[in-house]
């Protein structure tokens, strides 16, 4: 189980070529990295390759450090979910109550990250959250379709969940029917949706606090001006990559698939209002095709007035 349980996925042929990489004297590299991040600060390249450093000595303890210092400087799904790793295996494999709050903070960035919903899966059903354990592991039957040995994982832990929601008087399809539920769901809601890197000048970040609110929003290019789809983050978390989709809608029938063309923006407010207001700061680009729509970047870097 430690394949999936506490390992990132990866394709077989990265794996072998991870293990036939030559890594003579990690331990003077380690050394001689941490001096160097000790000096100049260090940036987030050289905090995250200090962590995974310090992962393949064993030294969890240290590598979740490093990863915190590298999330600090970046905060993505990746990035959060290495360290959420190292805490999990300097815990003897269990999930400590920080590494469960960062995996769920992850996802919450990246909802069809496959790391992500794989460790939500695990966390959830450690702290004995069975049923929203078996919804993120059912998300990943494309993977199983692909992978038996993830398909043998995700059985065993839907399986396990499913026996105690069944011991506890609940009524339960089988673990087929709720894999292939999942992939049934994920048809239904399948429509348009855009893919967008959200970043800010170094001049803006500056004026704002780290816990002011950016909103990230798409409205159509011609109609009506409420959002068709949006998403709500703080400025600590970008540079980050947000996924606008049907699913969004704040009125039956007004989703992105109902138009063609839209404009996606990124604003940052302080007063965290979701109306424009002078002093807040704006990025926008038009999308012409919702149901083909490359991913997107938006730099917030226009004052509202």
């Amino acid at each position: 189980l430690m394949y999936l349980q506490l390992g990132m996925h990866t394709t077989p042929e990265a794996a072998q070529q991870a293990a036939q990489e030559d890594l003579p004297s990690v331990e003077e590299m380690t050394q001689s990295l941490l001096q160097r991040v000790k000096s100049t600060g260090g940036t987030v390249e050289e905090w995250t390759m200090l962590g995974r450093a310090y992962k393949h000595l064993g030294q969890y303890a240290n590598a979740a450090e490093a990863f915190r210092h590298a999330v600090s400087l970046q905060p993505n799904a990746q990035l959060m979910l290495e360290q959420a790793e190292a805490l999990v295996l300097g815990n003897d494999q269990v999930f400590t109550p920080e590494a469960y709050s960062i995996v769920m903070r992850a996802l919450e960035l990246e909802p069809e990250n496959v790391n992500a919903l794989l460790f939500a899966g695990v966390a959830e059903f450690q702290a004995a959250n069975y049923r929203n354990s078996i919804e993120h592991l059912s998300q990943l039957y494309a993977e199983a379709r692909e992978d038996e040995d993830i398909d043998r994982t995700l059985r065993v832990y839907i399986g396990k969940a499913r026996e105690q929601l069944v011991a506890a008087g609940e009524d339960m399809p089988s673990v087929d029917e709720i894999l292939r539920t999942g992939e049934e769901q994920q048809a239904m809601t399948s429509g348009a949706s855009i893919q967008v890197h959200v970043d800010i000048n170094d001049d803006v970040r500056a004026r704002f606090d780290s816990t002011d609110t950016v909103f990230i929003y798409a409205k159509a290019l011609s109609g009506p001006k409420m959002p068709l789809a949006a998403q709500r983050i703080a400025l600590a978390q970008l540079p980050a990559d947000i996924m606008l989709d049907d699913n969004m809608a704040m009125v039956e029938g007004m989703n992105l698939s109902a138009f063609g063309n839209v404009i996606v923006s990124a604003r940052i407010t302080k007063s965290g209002s979701a109306i424009a207001q002078a002093g807040d700061y704006i990025g926008k680009v038009i999308v012409k095709d919702v149901m083909n729509s490359e991913p997107v970047k938006v730099r917030i870097d226009t004052l509202v007035k």
